[in-house]
């Protein structure tokens, strides 16, 4: 653990993690081993109204954090008998999820619903459809009747959500406002997604005995973490950190030199992806790169190769079912077997069997070559390795 667990009153008590174990175990069958030491702790941490900052890897189990509370309070009020360590129980208890992407907010949708809470995200198709069919979508939402709500930085500024954060119903249910991949609130905010920096600012909206929890599996102690704590609203011993070692051994980290540009349509440098055939997915930093180096490997497949299968792309610009339907492709079907996509594609995408994640370019920050290379190897049983190929006139500058 982070820190230690005191020995007094509290879920983040001695005998209070005892008895979180003990639930979360019972409650959770097919979890064999039961929560980690560390859900535990970050459960007690919620449960007791602390705000949190979770840096935990790729494949560690985050999204548990969200919804392990949830559990807990929902088996108190069925057994009143149970001790409740100070905890008021709200009669339908509600975590509000801040998630970047649509895709990701679909797969936690599907996670929680096979653990038996009730889920929704609120992204456009959700909301059109609710629409058109005359349904009162925010008004079930304000009324708590889904355990956990997932918006975009976009919905959760909305005038009709918030309605929902102003409702009375809601905000006595409501005891953890969490944002995931916190790492993109500082650049995303000053570069294309200027709501990004209204995140913390709903913050003020929230009841003040909501618990907090930003969750990331980059941040880097010093400046930037420094950033992003202070634009979180986060003080010096006012909150708790849990940091897990982000060490994967199983993936090996490279960086090489380009021996050629990225402004053309060749890309000798990665043409040995496809007779490789190995679960391979490579990052460019637009979806017109996507296309470029999506082309180009393809005229190197065999005539009469199925080039849309073996290789595809994965950005905003293609349908949520499309992107979807890419993923179980690559998962499942040996032809589908390297995918070129935007950053989108490492924000919580989970997909285990890739063996070779390639930045072509040097990303922006360090969070997110470390993000991008992490979707390799999350199947531990796989040797894996993360490229980053660097332009010739960055290694010069670097070089002076």
């Amino acid at each position: 653990m982070s820190e230690a667990s005191s020995s007094e009153g509290g879920w983040s008590s001695s005998t209070g993690q005892a008895l979180l174990k003990e639930l979360l175990t019972r409650l959770l069958p097919q979890w064999p081993d039961g929560p980690r030491d560390w859900q535990l702790e970050s459960t007690g941490y919620i449960l007791d109204g602390h705000d949190q900052l979770l840096v935990a890897g790729c494949g560690e189990g985050k999204t548990a954090a969200t919804y392990l509370h949830l559990l807990v309070l929902q088996e108190l009020s069925r057994n009143p008998e149970l001790p409740r360590h100070g905890k008021k129980i709200p009669p339908k208890p509600v975590t509000l999820l801040v998630s970047p992407l649509n895709d990701v907010s679909l797969c936690q949708v599907e996670e929680l619903k096979r653990i038996g809470l009730s889920a929704i995200s609120l992204d456009a198709d959700e909301v059109a459809a609710a629409v058109s069919n005359g349904d009162a979508l925010f008004k079930a939402v304000a009324e708590c009747r889904y355990s956990v709500v997932i918006v975009s930085p976009e919905r959760l500024t909305s005038p009709g959500f918030d309605r929902v954060i102003r409702n009375e119903v809601f905000r006595a249910n409501l005891v953890l406002y969490a944002i995931d991949e916190v790492h993109v609130v500082v650049p995303w905010s000053l570069e294309f997604r200027k709501c990004y920096g209204d995140i913390c600012r709903a913050k003020a909206r929230i009841p003040s005995t909501t618990a907090m929890l930003a969750m990331t599996a980059t941040a880097q102690s010093g400046l930037s973490e420094s950033s992003l704590l202070r634009i979180l609203g986060y003080r010096v011993g006012t909150f708790k950190t849990i940091r897990r070692p982000c060490e994967r051994t199983n993936l090996q980290q490279v960086f090489l030199t380009l021996s050629h540009g990225l402004g053309g349509h060749e890309f000798r440098d990665i043409a040995w992806v496809v007779p490789a055939r190995r679960k391979t997915v490579i990052y460019c930093d637009t979806i017109e790169f996507c296309h470029r180096v999506a082309l180009y490997l393809r005229q190197l497949l065999p005539k009469d190769a199925p080039r849309t299968e073996n290789i595809k792309e994965y950005h905003s610009l293609i349908t949520p079912e499309q992107n979807r339907r890419t993923l179980f492709q690559f998962s499942h079907s040996p032809n589908t077997f390297i995918i070129i996509a935007t950053i989108k594609f490492s924000l919580g995408v989970d997909v285990r069997n890739v063996q070779f994640c390639i930045n072509l370019g040097l990303p922006k920050t360090i969070e997110q070559d470390v993000q991008q290379k992490g979707r390799a190897g999350r199947d531990r049983s796989i040797d894996a390795v993360g490229i980053t190929y660097v332009e010739k006139n960055i290694v010069q500058h670097f070089r002076k």
